[in-house]
C-alpha cells in the first residue's frame, strides 16, 4: 500500500494557488493509478482552513495543516551576511 503526501502553501487569502491546485490533480492522478494507495495533504500558511475546504472533496484520506502569522510568506527571511575570511588573500601579481 502505497502513502502518497501532497503539500501546498496557502496563498495570502488563505487559498492554494493554481500550482497547487495543479499538482494536487497530478497526485490524484498517481493515487488513483496506484491501486491501495492513500493521498494525505499537508497545508502550510497563515490560514488554512479555506484551502481545507477547498480540497475537501479531493479524495485525500487526511488534511493537516499548519498555520501562523509567521507562516503568511512562503519566502524564506533573509541569510545573514557571509563572515568575512580569517586572513587576507595575498594581492596578485602582474
Amino acid at each position: 500500500m502505497e502513502k502518497i503526501l501532497y503539500l501546498a502553501h496557502t496563498d495570502s487569502n488563505g487559498q492554494l494557488p493554481r500550482i497547487a491546485l495543479e499538482v494536487l490533480s497530478a497526485a490524484q492522478k498517481l493515487s488513483k493509478d496506484l491501486a491501495g494507495s492513500t493521498l494525505t495533504a499537508g497545508l502550510i500558511g497563515g490560514d488554512v482552513k479555506s484551502a481545507a475546504d477547498q480540497i475537501a472533496g479531493s479524495g485525500a484520506v487526511k488534511i493537516f495543516g499548519v498555520s501562523g502569522a509567521i507562516l503568511m510568506s512562503p519566502v524564506m527571511p533573509p541569510m545573514p551576511k557571509r563572515p568575512r575570511p580569517l586572513r587576507k588573500r595575498p594581492a596578485r601579481r602582474s
